[in-house]
């Protein structure tokens, strides 16, 4: 079996996110539920022994780009915006993770998502990332961009302060 390169950076998310998760707390388990609706969702359970509320779902949706350098400009399907806004509902939030070729790992929270995409879903969409040497990421979108920067380290830290927030 081959493995693709659409695998190989799933697969780098999960691993540095599950590695965060570790370090968060010796005695929280994890795992990866795929969407089944497209191979970019996925619905990360995380369950803490002794809590109120038994597991904390997490939706991701993983989007790389294959360019060598920056501008990273991705696209977004109707339906990709739907299955995002899916995971949100269904999830208690959801994190798109932006894979710019080989300079790392860019993630949001669903809020900052719709600072740069609105709520009426276009039939094709994008979201551009840049980073100029030793900066931030900059991301913006169809319909805005963000204000502020996102550093290169925001990824999976955005993903472990949430989960630290709620367990």
């Amino acid at each position: 079996m081959s493995i693709s390169i659409e695998q190989k950076y799933h697969g780098a998310v999960f691993k540095e996110l599950f590695e965060a998760i570790s370090s968060v707390s010796k005695d929280i388990f994890f795992r990866i539920v795929p969407t089944n609706v497209s191979r970019s969702g996925y619905v990360v359970e995380v369950i803490k022994p002794n809590l109120e509320k038994e597991t904390l779902r997490i939706g991701l949706y993983i989007k790389h780009c294959k360019s060598r350098r920056t501008p990273w400009r991705f696209t977004f399907k109707n339906v990709h915006q739907l299955e995002m806004r899916k995971l949100k509902d269904e999830c208690d939030e959801m994190f798109l993770v932006l894979i710019p070729n080989d300079d790392g790992i860019a993630c949001i929270d669903y809020q900052m998502l719709k600072e740069i995409l609105d709520e009426n879903y276009e039939e094709t969409e994008w979201v551009s990332l840049t980073r100029k040497p030793k900066q931030s990421y900059r991301i913006a979108g169809k319909d805005g961009k963000m204000e502020t920067t996102l550093a290169k380290k925001t990824f999976p830290i955005i993903i472990t302060n949430y989960i630290e927030q709620s367990v």
